[in-house]
């Protein structure tokens, strides 16, 4: 079950996400306030494969990442993970549960939710190198990457002779609960 809240959760931050951009991130200040403790990242990225980033607050890719289109309840991260697997996602979760981090996922443009202003620390994962979208030779399901932005997956559906009916998150939501990540595409 706690699989399946993860598998969630990160899903639920994927959909959340808008097509917007640009906003600056809380300052320098406001992040060096935050309790991040003596967390060693190194021990982290040791975890990680060897495409995977992980930028420090200060960095201009930090910055880059961590940019919102608002600034409502704009949480904040100390630092952000760039995964290139699905492995580098577990292990940056499982780091961040061992030190009692919050984490939040992300894929370049945020959502507006107020609660997420309570993240006061923690590490963004920044789920945009996940972008694969792959249709299953029988046109009948699809494997979407947790950094898929909507308008790139219109644009492969529809490309492919497929979209998504408005039943496409009740889908997810339950093929991901039993550890599938797949969904069921309609015909245009």
């Amino acid at each position: 079950m706690h699989h399946c809240k993860l598998k969630l959760a990160g899903f639920l931050a994927w959909a959340a996400t808008v097509a917007c951009r640009g906003v600056p991130a809380p300052s320098h200040e406001a992040r060096e306030e935050c309790p991040a403790g003596d967390v060693n990242y190194t021990q982290l990225a040791k975890k990680l494969s060897k495409t995977a980033q992980i930028y420090l607050s200060g960095s201009d890719a930090f910055d880059a990442a961590v940019a919102r289109w608002s600034n409502l309840s704009t949480p904040v991260a100390n630092v952000v993970v760039v995964p290139s697997t699905e492995h580098d996602v577990v292990e940056t979760v499982n780091f961040a549960n061992l030190h009692s981090l919050p984490f939040l996922t992300t894929n370049g443009v945020h959502g507006s939710i107020t609660t997420l202003g309570k993240m006061t620390h923690g590490i963004e994962i920044h789920m945009s190198e996940l972008n694969s979208i792959a249709i299953a030779k029988n046109g009948k399901t699809a494997t979407i990457g947790g950094g898929v932005m909507s308008k790139n997956l219109t644009d492969a559906l529809w490309a492919a002779g497929k979209q998504t009916g408005e039943h496409m998150m009740i889908f997810l939501h339950h093929d991901y609960c039993k550890g599938n990540p797949m969904t069921n595409l309609e015909r245009q």
